[in-house]
């Protein structure tokens, strides 16, 4: 199996609304919880920092903006209601929504205040600025000092938009000097910014085929139909990817192999995957050696190395990177969110690997634990990849009342890929005729067909297990069971010599499950008695 790299992303919210004064029988909007997932979000420093700060405004006294913070962070799910009953009769509690508003402005006012000394950025234009207050007072050695500390610091950092700033700075600061080699130093700083304005294009150009790609990857995780796979071709065969020489920085190469990487994924081409995704690793490792690099953007990285390694095969690069993955820092709420879905996804897929596909139900009441923990702050994307593999591993156990509850929770949401929910859906039919529900079968079956036509999207592969599955819930007896998935075997592997077919297996073992059919057993007895060593230790990975 693999899996789809996570990123955090936002919610719309209902407007916050005083619904106590609500007319009976009208519809009232719930009331927003940004401000409690703002605060949840925050890590323990930042807590700190703001209520120092809050503090020192009101006088060391604590005020009912404190209180509120208080109370909404002592909340494990947002109870407006709640607020209310506990300070009843205090004014901010007449008008919460401003309460609410003016408290959000207050953190983010703190946040923006507290990672200031944080960010190289502000750094170099504090520095740039006091350049130029010196060069105004005539202090040019002090001024040329501070200048060449902020060069050295852009280039650490590989921030080309910054040189630029800079060295366009160092020039105007030359125009009152007319000597000889005042002359050269104009001509070889111009020169460089010629350079560096090429580089910016080559990091423009190549932003625009990331998002390309980001884009086509989340709207097809496996490309199948012919547009899909051009597009994907025609970024490769891009001039700038022709030669990772022309690039002469580490940001740049990271780019460029993290496009070649996602478009050989999509495509397929596994072994390729893993060479760029492991190129990426050491450009950026590179980078984080300098202090370039958030630690954030390593684990995210880190993650998409450790899929592609599993895609190749490459177990023992998979455990390594999970390791570093694990030893990553975590006391920020952010880190914690993305580790929950990154850890266990590499976890189960390591257990598919070696046909282990047991260890779910021993780790189960630990992620079932850790989700009840974190679930106010977790958006649905950061958790639906999870949960579809779960689903995944529950069929294979033979667990369908489990497998169905995971299966109508994914789809109660709204942010699955087009093929990730035409799995569900075609998983959800399985498990519907797993427990002899034969009533619904038909009409989910019309209902995907006309979902998957509708996105273009109904390729050989699905046809032929919905053909299955439309007989399937009208055999008489165990005969006519094993003929019918034997056809489907047999028609599936012809299929699967399309490797544009088989890569969908990816989401859903078919021809696994139809063997199993055939044996009458598990999947996952059918994996373990399947199961080849892997090279390295095996050793899971929790």
């Amino acid at each position: 199996m693999d899996f789809v790299p996570s990123d955090i992303s936002a919610r719309d919210e209902n407007v916050s609304v005083d619904h106590s004064s609500a007319a009976p029988g009208i519809a009232m909007k719930k009331p927003s919880d940004d401000l409690f997932r703002l605060i949840k979000s925050l890590s323990p420093s930042e807590k700190r920092y703001f209520k120092v700060v809050r503090s020192q405004r009101d006088g060391n006294k604590t005020s009912a903006y404190h209180k509120l913070f208080d109370a909404i962070d002592g909340q494990r799910v947002y109870d407006e209601d709640a607020l209310k009953a506990k300070y009843q009769g205090q004014k901010f509690v007449n008008n919460l929504p401003m309460a609410k508003k003016y408290l959000m402005e207050s953190i983010l006012r703190a946040l923006s205040s507290y990672h200031v000394s944080r960010r190289n950025d502000i750094e170099l234009q504090e520095k740039v600025q006091g350049a130029a207050i010196l060069h105004d007072k005539g202090l040019a050695d002090i001024r040329d000092k501070l200048m060449q500390s902020a060069k050295q610091n852009a280039m650490k950092n590989e921030d080309t938009i910054e040189l630029l700033r800079i060295l366009r700075f160092q020039g105007s600061f030359r125009h009152n000097n007319s000597d000889k080699d005042n002359e050269n130093q104009i001509e070889s700083m111009y020169d460089e910014q010629v350079r560096l304005i090429e580089r910016l294009r080559l990091e423009v150009e190549l932003a625009r085929l990331q998002s390309l790609t980001h884009v086509r990857f989340m709207h097809v995780h496996y490309a199948r139909a012919a547009s899909d796979r051009a597009l994907l071709r025609e970024i490769i065969s891009h001039p700038l990817m022709r030669d990772e020489k022309r690039f002469d920085t580490e940001k740049l190469r990271l780019t460029y192999h993290n496009i070649l990487s996602r478009c050989h994924h999509i495509l397929g081409e596994d072994e390729e995957a893993y060479f760029h995704a492991k190129q990426s690793i050491v450009a950026i490792e590179q980078l984080r050696g300098r202090g370039g690099i958030t630690t954030m953007a390593y684990a995210r990285l880190l993650h998409n190395f450790a899929s592609r390694c599993a895609g190749a095969g490459q177990w023992q690069d998979h455990r390594q990177t999970v390791d570093k993955l694990r030893s990553l820092p975590d006391k920020d709420l952010r880190m914690r969110k993305f580790k929950f879905e990154s850890l266990y996804s590499h976890q189960l897929a390591y257990n598919w690997a070696v046909g282990d596909v047991t260890r779910l139900m021993k780790i189960l009441p630990r992620i079932d634990e850790d989700f009840a923990a974190l679930q106010a702050v977790l958006t649905p994307y950061q958790y639906l990849m999870l949960f579809y593999n779960i689903l995944v591993h529950l069929v294979a156990l033979g667990e369908f009342e489990r497998a169905f509850d995971y299966a109508e929770r994914i789809l109660a949401e709204e942010e699955l890929l087009p093929d990730q929910s035409a799995y569900v859906r075609l998983i959800l039919i399985i498990i519907h005729l797993e427990l002899a529900r034969f009533e619904i079968v038909d009409s989910a079956i019309r209902s995907l067909r006309r979902y998957l036509r509708k996105r273009e999207r109904l390729f050989k592969m699905e046809e032929a297990v919905l053909r299955a599955l439309a007989r399937a819930g009208k055999l008489s007896d165990r005969r006519e069971e094993i003929e019918l998935y034997s056809q489907l075997r047999q028609e599936l592997s012809a299929i699967a010599d399309d490797p544009d077919e088989a890569r969908i297996l990816g989401y859903f073992d078919l021809l696994a499950w139809a063997e199993s059919k055939i044996q009458g057993i598990t999947i996952a007895e059918l994996q373990k008695r399947q199961a080849r060593p892997l090279s390295g230790e095996q050793r899971p990975v929790d």
